[in-house]
């Protein structure tokens, strides 16, 4: 069985995230008390996701996580952290792979982010919040020109999620362009964006899911032009 190693400032905390772990997914979870703790249990058992939750995340704590990569820890780390310094953060996704899920966050989205760590090592970091919505969302695929009605349900400053009712014929690193259609304020913005995962099965609709990153237009003719 894959195993789920949590550390937190917090036992309450801590507990919770281990009651939840363990009634919501097929993995077992245990608790550390301490970075010792951690550097100790890593070195003695398979584990296969870290989760640190934290309040603050900077120099030092990107230092220990360098430590752990340093000791041999090669499956994925995800940070809880309530606030970061944006340079040191960025250094630790780019040199030792390490995730970020910003506190507060719900309970879903960390059983989500989770599974899919576990699973696929490669996922690519998710760098700024996102926020829920349900807007329709037209989209077109630059390569084979397929259009998709979609529903968008959360969108951040570097990407969006949409699912859709049948599978499209676009994959992963496909470019897009996306027509999000914003109700509330009655207007409509035109976006670039490849897809960088997906899933049979969403967790809004049920339907199929697709995970994107806004890329500049730049991007685009460049990657066009590479296929002329």
């Amino acid at each position: 069985m894959q195993k789920i190693l949590l550390q937190s400032d917090s036992l309450e905390d801590v507990i919770k995230m281990r009651d939840f772990f363990e009634s919501r997914l097929p993995y077992a979870a245990d608790i550390s008390g301490s970075k010792r703790e951690t550097e100790e249990y890593l070195n003695s058992f398979p584990v296969h996701l870290f989760v640190w939750e934290t309040a603050y995340y900077g120099v030092e704590a990107s230092s220990w996580v360098k430590e752990l990569r340093g000791l041999g820890f090669i499956h994925p780390i995800l940070i809880l952290a309530s606030t970061a310094d944006k340079n040191v953060m960025k250094g630790s996704v780019k040199s030792d792979k390490v995730h970020f899920l910003q506190r507060p966050y719900e309970f879903k989205a960390l059983k989500g982010l989770a599974v899919k760590l576990i699973q696929s090592r490669n996922l690519p970091q998710q760098m700024y919040k996102r926020f829920k919505t349900n807007q329709p969302l037209n989209v077109e695929t630059y390569s084979t020109g397929e259009q998709i009605e979609s529903s968008m349900f959360n969108l951040s400053v570097g990407g969006a999620y949409f699912e859709t009712e049948k599978k499209p014929v676009a994959s992963v690193g496909d470019l897009l362009k996306m027509q999000v259609n914003l109700n509330d304020v009655e207007k409509s913005h035109m976006m670039s964006a490849r897809i960088v995962w997906t899933t049979k099965k969403g967790s809004y609709s049920g339907g199929y899911g697709v995970g994107v990153k806004f890329v500049r237009n730049e991007e685009i003719y460049k990657q066009l032009l590479e296929k002329l």
